[in-house]
């Protein structure tokens, strides 16, 4: 909470580092981005997975939704960027 400091959630469920988490604009959804190779997309407000996107063959150092929220962009050490379709969760 910004207000208070305190932590609101803890969102488990990659099975190494996360290296990367953005929300959507409305605030609804987080994307996460792992060493595990996986993105994770989140309810944010239930805190619940809502899907794993697998794909990538490296780290997942950076992940986005772009600004009305139909699509996500990685970026991985596999040295490739992969577009995906948010609602569907297809590359």
């Amino acid at each position: 909470d910004a207000n208070t400091h305190q932590c609101l959630s803890t969102l488990q469920g990659h099975s190494n580092t996360v290296v990367s988490v953005s929300f959507n604009n409305d605030g609804s959804k987080i994307v996460s981005g792992s060493g595990d190779n996986t993105i994770k997309i989140w309810d944010a407000n239930t805190h619940q997975c809502l899907s794993t996107l697998q794909g990538h063959s490296n780290t997942v150092v950076s992940v986005s939704f772009n600004n009305d929220g139909s699509k996500i962009v990685s970026g991985s050490g596999d040295n490739t960027i992969k577009i995906w379709d948010a609602n569907t969760h297809q590359c």
